[in-house]
């Protein structure tokens, strides 16, 4: 015999046989009635604990929340659960951890609104959404009944990983779309409020348990009171990364490069080559040294899902000094003699580029930046030991200016590329 029906019995005996449990006042009599429970759904941006209400219908949705609590009575409210999700696409820590902050920022708004509702306000984290992805796959008419089976069949597959389950859906030809059309709305709370209309009689009846409720609708996992915690502790992610571009690498100019990610999908990052290799007078001379430093927007998919990885487009600006002898002639950037800041070449541009994940914390960055490079340079040839100055020139280029292979180390917490067949567990 389930609970509510044995809640039912109770009060209806209650009621028949115990006529000293009905309290007269002003002639109406009290006792106790079922609870009922309303239900809403706040949504958050992407990778976002933020309570924006301007975002979605959020608005809309609080306005209808406070009309309910108001019209209900604060002392008619049992408990307020608060359900928080991640959507089921990048790092499976990260997403759980953004749960669990999604569900602590709603009850801090409420509680910010109806202060008097504090203790009776429950956060339940929930983790990433996979029930409620499968719910709008099965609902959504748009996909066909053997793409349906096909993704259950990936979804519901219990020998395989939280990992793999993604990178086979991340690789599904309908990916695109549940992207586009679903996953948004599961990046969200779910408030459930319990009320009751009428008012408890004093009497020991049992007060109804979270597990009664039915979320089949919205999320058909159970509410379970085991499962109901308020983090206070969390680990905010860092996104950076050290680099080192291979083509210099290869044409012998040692360097290095940071990169730390800012939020909102922007990054900064610098680079610095230094190479200073001679041999005898008149002979080779290999002299470079200089840096960058860039404004970058990731863009895309993939960057939505983690910073650091996917397109790039920026801008960026270059310092550059060298003194390069080949064969019998040698050309110097900037005023000889003089340091980096008086005698260098400068440029200034646009770049594009991908970051192509290879391991969980490495990356490869393609990047090409073109754009415009001015400054003095002077000819030279080597003479009988000595070096004599040819004529003296003014750079202006427009065309590529930067070219990168990088290998990329990521580092920071929670700065983990998904990996291909396995658990970020």
């Amino acid at each position: 015999m389930s609970n509510k029906v044995i809640y039912r019995l109770i009060a209806l005996l209650a009621l028949l046989l115990t006529p000293s449990l009905l309290i007269a006042n002003g002639g109406v009599s009290r006792h106790y009635i079922q609870p009922d429970t309303l239900s809403f759904s706040i949504d958050f941006r992407w990778d976002s604990s933020i309570l924006d209400t301007k975002y979605r219908h959020n608005g809309t949705v609080f306005k209808q929340l406070q009309a309910s609590i108001d019209s209900i009575g604060i002392d008619n409210i049992d408990s307020i659960v608060i359900m928080a999700h991640a959507s089921p696409d990048g790092v499976y820590e990260h997403n759980i951890a953004l749960a669990r902050r999604r569900g602590v920022s709603t009850r801090k708004y409420i509680i910010r609104h109806f202060p008097d509702l504090t203790s009776r306000i429950m956060v339940s984290s929930k983790g990433e959404s996979w029930n409620a992805l499968r719910e709008r796959i099965i609902q959504d008419p748009k996909i066909s009944d053997a793409s349906t089976q096909r993704l259950l069949d990936i979804i519901d597959n219990p020998s395989i990983s939280v990992g793999t389950r993604k990178w086979r859906i991340e690789r599904d030809p309908l990916y695109k779309y549940l992207y586009k059309k679903h996953y948004s709305s599961l990046r969200n709370s779910l408030l459930f409020v319990i009320y009751t209309r009428g008012i408890y009689v004093q009497c020991a009846i049992p007060q109804p348990q979270i597990a009664e409720l039915s979320t089949t609708a919205i999320e058909p996992e159970a509410y379970s009171p085991t499962t109901v915690a308020i983090p206070t502790k969390y680990k905010k992610p860092f996104y950076m990364s050290i680099k080192t571009n291979m083509l210099y690498d290869a044409g012998l100019t040692p360097n290095i490069g940071m990169e730390f990610h800012v939020g909102n999908n922007f990054s900064i990052a610098a680079n610095w080559m230094y190479a200073w290799w001679s041999s005898d007078a008149c002979k080779w001379y290999w002299r470079v040294y200089g840096g960058d430093i860039a404004l970058r927007k990731w863009v895309g998919r993939q960057a939505n899902e983690k910073p650091l990885t996917g397109h790039h487009i920026g801008v960026y600006a270059q310092i550059l000094t060298y003194d390069i002898l080949w064969g019998e002639k040698g050309s110097i950037a900037g005023v000889p003699g003089g340091n980096i800041f008086d005698s260098a070449n400068y440029a200034a541009g646009i770049e594009y580029g991908y970051s192509l994940p290879i391991t969980s914390r490495l990356n490869i960055d393609f990047s090409l930046g073109i754009g415009y490079m001015w400054g003095k340079y002077y000819e030279y040839k080597p003479i009988d030991d000595c070096y004599v100055w040819q004529v003296i020139k003014n750079r202006k280029w427009i065309g590529p200016t930067k070219a990168e292979i990088s290998l990329v180390w990521l580092i920071g917490h929670n700065n983990i590329n998904a990996k291909k067949g396995g658990s970020n567990e």
